[in-house]
């Protein structure tokens, strides 16, 4: 993500921020159930020392239960079968993601996906996908599904 300039409690309340609105839209728009937002703990972009505490902000994430797969290739579940926990991580379309930042957040996402997993069997301790939720100049929210790794093609 690249930020000029921004302390960590501005980064901090624009993460919360756009949280906030993912979460809405997730839920009244999408119609996603079991919504939760968490703080996962990234190093200030840019930051020149990256060991001191205050390189770091806490980035708000917002995981759910989506009302119907999101990917063709994902398993189908019966009324029986619980279906997964996915991961949205807000942003807006002006922020430029490395490859770097991303593999951070997988971790970082990993961690608390592992912590929730021992308290719920809809969480799956591996992360191997992330929902990146966009918000446009015009408030639009867009969704993209970002891998962790490369993902090969499938045959049809």
């Amino acid at each position: 993500m690249t930020t000029q300039n921004l302390t960590r409690q501005d980064l901090e309340e624009e993460s919360k921020y756009l949280a906030d609105l993912v979460f809405k839209n997730l839920r009244y728009q999408q119609l996603w159930t079991k919504l939760e937002t968490h703080k996962i703990t990234l190093p200030i972009p840019d930051s020149s020392s990256s060991s001191s505490k205050e390189s770091f902000y806490h980035f708000t994430i917002v995981s759910g239960t989506p009302p119907e797969k999101l990917h063709h290739d994902d398993p189908t579940f019966t009324e029986t079968q619980q279906q997964y926990t996915e991961w949205v991580l807000p942003s807006v379309t002006e922020q430029k993601w490395s490859i770097r930042e991303w593999v951070q957040v997988f971790n970082q996402v990993e961690l608390l996906a592992q912590n929730l997993s021992n308290e719920s069997l809809s969480v799956l301790p591996s992360v191997r996908r992330m929902v990146m939720a966009c918000q446009t100049n015009d408030g639009t929210v867009v969704y993209y599904m970002i891998n962790k790794g490369i993902v090969p093609p499938k045959r049809n």
